[in-house]
């Protein structure tokens, strides 16, 4: 597979892990990645909405155990981390959608440097389906 899509819609620091993981893998071999944040997912293309990220329901008291078995087998543990090694991985676009962004009051200027802006969410689904790209949804 030479190019992928992913589109992330959830915020929990647990949930956002594995398309994360399938970004980095998928672009450290060579594919495309275009990867594009929804809803609340969003904020984690902002350096403080990244940072403040954290796992919720069922699952919050395991947070500190999960961060350090991720540390310890290399992963970065902040997502702001985490996306800069994707994108450092290889041929990678972070992109947020531009009505969410009008909701959260997010605008280009408050996204971090490794992001590459905001898009029509549509649009981005419709390229995707026009392309025959595979694409995962979170």
């Amino acid at each position: 597979m030479d190019r992928l899509a992913i589109i992330v819609r959830d915020d929990n620091y647990m949930r956002i892990q594995t398309p994360l993981s399938f970004a980095y893998d998928f672009a450290a071999r060579g594919a495309k990645v275009d990867v594009l944040f929804l809803s609340m997912a969003l904020r984690a293309l902002t350096p403080e909405g990244a940072r403040s990220l954290c796992m919720d329901g069922r699952h919050e008291n395991e947070e500190p155990w999960l961060r350090q078995r991720l540390e310890d087998v290399g992963v970065p543990v902040h997502v702001d981390e985490l996306l800069r090694a994707i994108v450092g991985a290889g041929e990678v676009s972070l992109v947020g959608c531009r009505d969410t962004a009008e909701v959260l009051n997010i605008t280009e200027a408050d996204l971090m440097p490794e992001a590459t802006g905001l898009v029509d969410s549509s649009k981005f689904i419709e390229d995707v389906a026009d392309r025959g790209i595979h694409c995962m949804y979170f």
